[in-house]
């Protein structure tokens, strides 16, 4: 069985982890910024999946 790839959300630094919920259709990804000069480099990215 094939898969199918879509991009519905870009701009991320350095995605570390993602996990998918099911119940509400959204993936929420780690991304890490290596950049420390805004203080922060850790994301937790809640994105809806249309």
């Amino acid at each position: 069985m094939a898969g199918t790839q879509s991009v519905f959300q870009g701009g991320f630094q350095q995605v570390r982890g993602v996990a998918w919920d099911e119940a509400n259709r959204r993936v929420f990804a780690v991304d890490h910024d290596g950049d420390t000069s805004n203080g922060t480099t850790h994301f937790l990215q809640i994105i809806p999946v249309p």
